[in-house]
């Protein structure tokens, strides 16, 4: 079982659009939601855009698991482990567009361990 503190770091997601006035616009889902979804997409968002703008959302993270050795000697490391990644955060993410923002986050995973030992 491990567990810990973690940092949500939240950065708008740009997109460039042709504006119905003429030229283009860059926007946020925030700013012009109707733009955002129903306009001409010209490009998305450069590397460098967004970082100014980012917010940081505290959060807590537990990490249990379950480890099988089947190693023979100690000098071979051979195992497997499964578990669980649970975060939490103090402030609900959105991170898609029509989907309701969440402060639990869920997910599994598997992994094979092998080598040696020094």
């Amino acid at each position: 079982m491990g567990g810990g503190v973690s940092l949500g770091l939240l950065r708008p997601y740009k997109v460039t659009v042709v504006d119905p006035n003429g030229g283009y616009k860059s926007i946020r889902y925030q700013d012009d939601s109707a733009l955002f979804v129903g306009g001409v997409i010209v490009e998305g968002p450069n590397f460098g855009s967004g970082w100014n703008q980012m917010k940081v959302v505290p959060g807590f993270y537990a990490k249990p698991a379950v480890r099988f050795d089947y190693g023979k000697s100690n000098e071979m490391v051979s195992a497997l482990e499964v578990g669980l990644h649970v975060e939490y955060y103090t402030k609900a993410i959105e991170q898609m567009i029509f989907r309701d923002p969440r402060s639990l986050f869920v997910s599994g995973y598997v992994a094979i361990m092998f080598g040696k030992r020094k």
